[in-house]
């Protein structure tokens, strides 16, 4: 049984997000939290497998909330957020602080389109729940010329082709991500 955790600001947001997980029968919601600085508390507490963490929250945001998850209690998240015009530079960070994955977050909560929605977050649960934390610390690890490179190689072209380059430096490491 995955056992997790949902940080959202959204009322609406959080119980249907409990109520699609808890229908998986492998998937466990155990806590949820309004902001970054009750998610945290409440990771610290509960030890869920998997966090599904919103980006824009009061108090703490998400990407601020990973960073202090991975730092203090290292737990696989999947960070989820509206993206927009923002999407390059929020997926980057969340890779950066350690997040197994970065989902859109479901706009149209109660559209036709919700079993796809669905099936979709559950399976990226259930992947998340099987990530090996320990070869995150390779990027972590990397040298301030690495990661100087890739900034700078971000800021030398298109955002796409930033985000483009920056999958290929990591190819190796998402691949052994989930190895054991």
């Amino acid at each position: 049984m995955i056992i997790r955790a949902i940080v959202d600001d959204s009322a609406l947001i959080r119980k249907v997000l409990s109520d699609i997980l808890n229908r998986d029968p492998k998937i466990s919601v155990i806590g949820t939290a309004v902001n970054g600085k009750e998610g945290l508390e409440k990771v610290k507490k509960l030890r869920p497998d998997v966090v599904l963490l919103d980006n824009i929250m009061p108090v703490l945001d998400g990407l601020k909330t990973l960073n202090h998850i991975m730092k203090e209690c290292p737990t696989p998240v999947i960070i989820m957020s509206a993206l927009g015009e923002r999407a390059e530079e929020i997926t980057l960070t969340a890779f950066e602080y350690g997040a197994v994955e970065v989902i859109e977050k479901p706009s149209g909560i109660l559209s036709q389109n919700m079993p796809e929605m669905a099936e979709k977050i559950c399976r990226k649960i259930r992947t998340a729940s099987k990530a090996n934390l320990k070869n995150l610390e390779r990027m972590r690890g990397w040298s301030p010329e690495t990661r100087e490179k890739v900034r700078k190689k971000e800021s030398s072209c298109s955002t796409a082709h930033a985000f483009r380059f920056y999958s290929i430096s990591l190819k190796n490491l998402i691949k052994s991500q989930f190895s054991e």
